[in-house]
């Protein structure tokens, strides 16, 4: 075999192994910082922290629960989503809870989209949402969590805070309500930050009742054993807006 051939070989192999392992591994390489997964372990507090809205059935019905406990969250709001419902994202405001960005297509393909794109795409949803509210949101999620290295360069060049996790039940796959209850309460810890969802991507009739059937035993669990629950702004000690 010439040495050409063998070299374009190596190239045909060494490419696609490359991209796999980058897809695969690429929220995992700690370049440009990791995600803050949780806040200080030494005070009684939790951020309950809700993905994929603003959604016209679910995300009014998850802010009156709040309401009711006088709990705080906050809401990742898409940005299409907002266009859909800008009047929802106001309410989130009006009802005294956080919002930050989550992107504004959340597609699964934005880590691995050119630096400019993945900018262009978060000043996209960012506009959606000061647009709704007047806010621009400094706690920025990354759709399904998945943060590329340059993904976490460019972001944190914006300002942004790039928030993560570390309690989640897997609401969006709706395990059954006592399921969901048993997995969030069971794995909360002081400072913890509660992943869950009231909506689901695009999806403008998801089925987020679950959620809605078990956050009040959630909520009322978590404060009977003490804990506070606070905006992801008051977890962390830091302002959520620009």
């Amino acid at each position: 075999m010439g040495v050409l051939r063998r070299r374009w070989l190596i190239i045909v192999v060494a490419v696609p192994l490359f991209l796999a392992v980058l897809w695969f591994a690429g929220s995992f390489i700690p370049i440009g910082g990791s995600p803050v997964t949780h806040g200080p372990a030494t005070q009684q507090m939790i951020a309950l922290t809700f993905d994929d809205g603003p959604n016209a059935t679910y995300t009014p019905e998850v802010l009156q629960i709040l309401d009711r406990y006088q709990a705080k969250g906050t809401f990742f709001l898409i940005g299409a989503n907002v266009k859909k419902h800008p009047e929802i994202a106001q309410q989130i405001i009006e009802h005294g809870q956080q919002i930050g960005n989550h992107s504004y297509l959340h597609s699964n393909l934005l880590p691995y989209l050119l630096p400019n794109q993945i900018v262009d795409d978060y000043r996209k949803a960012e506009k959606a949402i000061r647009d709704a509210t007047g806010l621009e949101p400094r706690f920025y999620r990354a759709p399904h969590g998945r943060l590329s290295p340059w993904m976490r360069w460019d972001l944190r060049r914006q300002g942004l805070i790039l928030a993560g996790w570390n309690d989640s039940a897997g609401d969006w796959k709706n395990p059954g309500v006592e399921e969901l209850v048993r997995r969030i309460v069971g794995a909360a810890r002081p400072g913890g930050i509660i992943d869950l969802h009231d909506g689901l991507d695009r999806n403008e009739s998801p089925d987020r009742s679950q959620l809605v059937q078990a956050l009040p035993a959630i909520i009322e669990q978590l404060q009977s054993r003490g804990y506070r629950l606070v905006t992801l702004a008051q977890l962390l000690g830091k302002e959520p807006y620009f």
